[in-house]
């Protein structure tokens, strides 16, 4: 079963390793890299910036496209801006979303289908 893990840059590292447990259960998982490092991303130019920004969010969007289910990586509750963007376009195409931790957006918390801290929780609602 394909997973897509949607997440912060500043949760990278909760992401890889609930990506890596995933992986260790036998799932299929998609967990982006950072996109690049702080000081090349600010030694870029506007175009490189947009066309880089442009190519990783096609690439997150094909990822979600092949998925069953994604997982939102919203640690102490925080979902950023191109997350609620990732979300969206979950939604658009009928994915099962769960999160790690609970919105308390009400309006984008009823996109849900429910709550999955660890690895192991989310393969027990999955079965």
């Amino acid at each position: 079963m394909k997973i897509v893990i949607c997440r912060s840059n500043r949760h990278a590292e909760f992401a890889f390793h609930y990506a890596k447990a995933l992986e260790g259960m036998g799932f299929d998982v998609y967990c982006p890299e950072a996109i690049v490092d702080a000081e090349a991303w600010a030694n870029m130019d506007e175009i490189d910036r947009r066309e880089t920004a442009k190519r990783l969010v096609d690439v997150h969007f094909q990822a979600i496209d092949r998925s069953v289910i994604v997982v939102v990586c919203n640690v102490d509750g925080y979902i950023g801006a191109s997350v609620n963007i990732e979300i969206g376009y979950a939604v658009a195409k009928e994915k099962r979303i769960f999160t790690i931790a609970l919105d308390d957006d009400p309006l984008r918390s009823i996109l849900f289908e429910g709550v999955a801290a660890s690895p192991e929780e989310l393969q027990a609602k999955l079965k």
